[in-house]
């Protein structure tokens, strides 16, 4: 019995089943849902004479409900920008309304949320001004080097914008210029930082012409040794070691201090003196050549004693 059941009207009870899944693929699809969707603001016809001051809503934020299968059609593209004229407007603070109406969606579907409701666009006077631009230094210069000028160029921007909003500002700053491990001159190109996208500006970078100079330092080094020559072990030297003072440019000076010095006395000299004397005689250190630099000897003279 149960198996006639089954088998009895086989097509009868196939066409059931597929009415019965078409019937719940157009009640699913047909189902209301929302979806969001973003809408650009397009401003027109500004008076020349008036700018817009601070910031205005730039989209427009829509919730669209209806059938499934007309709202998951409906993109990005679907709408034109939404148009501000502001012809008529004056200056100060202009509020639009938006409203359903504004926007052309399909039939069926209606528009749950609009948000902003109310654009509002500040306007104030437009204004030219000539604003100097000033170089951001970054970073510090070696010992031994300074920053002796610099030369923008331009100096100025000619900048239009709004009254309100030009009337605080001084000057614009570059962006960061790096001065670590400048020796020499350099001259680049800099964006200029701080000019709103909505101002005016003739450009938006400046060159920057540095002069750095080296200046005159001074160095010691310290426990450099005095040694007695061979041959001479009846003899020591005090005292055993001296400083020596290095003056000249910063990028000499460094390079001399990186090297090692020593001092050798001279062994005939040593000997011959060494007979006139009883304990000890004054011996004048020679003097230390690099070219570029001055080297200076502390002690300049050092006392070689004749042993017992």
């Amino acid at each position: 019995m149960k198996l006639a059941f089954v088998t009895k009207h086989p097509w009868m009870k196939t066409f059931s089943v597929a009415l019965a899944f078409f019937l719940w693929f157009v009640v699913h699809e047909e189902q209301h849902i929302e979806s969001s969707l973003n809408v650009r603001i397009q401003i027109n016809n500004i008076p020349d004479s008036l700018m817009i001051a601070g910031t205005v809503d730039e989209l427009i934020h829509l919730r669209v409900a209806g059938p499934r299968t007309r709202v998951k059609n409906i993109d990005q593209r679907f709408f034109k920008p939404y148009v501000l004229d502001l012809s008529d407007a004056r200056k100060g603070v202009n509020s639009f309304s938006v409203y359903e109406e504004d926007f052309s969606i399909p039939r069926g579907t209606r528009i749950s949320r609009i948000s902003p409701q109310i654009i509002r666009v500040n306007l104030d006077e437009a204004e030219e001004r000539k604003i100097s631009v000033e170089p951001r230094f970054v970073g510090m210069l070696e010992e031994g080097y300074e920053l002796e000028k610099y030369e923008v160029t331009p100096p100025f921007l000619r900048i239009k914008g709004p009254r309100s909003e030009l009337a605080g500002v001084r000057s614009f700053p570059t962006e960061p210029i790096n001065l670590v491990g400048r020796h020499n001159q350099f001259s680049d190109m800099y964006a200029v930082r701080n000019i709103r996208p909505k101002w005016v500006v003739d450009q938006r970078k400046v060159n920057v012409s540095v002069k750095i100079r080296e200046q005159n330092i001074s160095r010691i080094l310290e426990n450099v040794p005095v040694y007695l020559p061979v041959g001479t072990k009846h003899f020591r030297v005090e005292p055993a070691s001296v400083m020596l003072k290095i003056q000249g440019p910063a990028g000499r000076v460094k390079t001399v201090a990186q090297e090692e010095f020593s001092i050798l006395l001279d062994k005939a000299e040593v000997l011959r003196r060494s007979k006139k004397v009883r304990k000890f005689l004054n011996y004048r250190l020679p003097e230390i050549e690099r070219e570029g630099v001055r080297i200076t000897l502390i002690p300049k003279v050092v006392q070689v004693y004749v042993k017992k």
